[in-house]
Formats: structure tokens, sequence, C-alpha cells
């Protein structure tokens, strides 16, 4: 059997949905941006850009969304993102998500 190749993904930025002009975020780009921050608890606008796989457009609506509902944290000293409480918690609910459903495939 051949090794199966990775199949590239869309651009995710083409399902945030933005109604009403309220952003509702992508769960699929959040569990990236949640490894990320597991494997480094405190990280630069660049760095998330390529790790998003987003447009720096969107990246900056994602960022904003986790401000405003108390996921993220902004340090000006270190012009970084650190996760809050809360935003551990949601991290942690979505990789717990993704788990399963890579378990049923």
């Amino acid at each position: 059997m051949l090794p199966t190749l990775e199949i590239s993904e869309p651009n995710f930025h083409m399902f945030d949905s933005v109604s009403n002009g309220k952003f509702t975020p992508n769960p699929k780009v959040l569990a990236r941006l949640a490894n990320a921050f597991y494997e480094n608890d405190s990280l630069k606008k660049s760095q998330l850009y390529g790790i998003s796989r987003t447009t720096w457009h969107y990246l900056k609506k994602y960022l904003a969304w986790m401000v405003e509902n108390n996921r993220l944290e902004y340090d000006k000293k270190n012009e970084s993102y650190k996760p809050t409480e809360s935003g551990w918690e949601m991290f942690k609910m979505i990789l717990m998500f993704y788990s399963q459903i890579q378990k049923k495939l």
C-alpha cells in the first residue's frame, strides 16, 4: 500500500464567519494555536501567523477575539501573547475534541 500524502487544506479563513459584525473562529485554527501554546506558553504575533496558516488580516481577528473573550492576554513589554486560565481551558477542550475525532478516523 502506498503512503498517504498530506492533502493540502483550503485557506481556513474562508470558513470563518463574520455576520452582524461578530467574528466566529474556526476550531481547527484554534487547535493549531492551542498546540503552539502548549509548546511555548508565550508567542509573538509573527510566530502565531505562521502557525495559524491563515492570513494576517484574519490572524488579527483571532487575536482580538481571544483577547476580548479573556482567552489571551497581550504583554506589551515582550510584545507577545499568553493564554489566560480560561484560555488554557478552551485550548484543552479543543485539543480533546480533535483527539477524539482523530481516534475515529
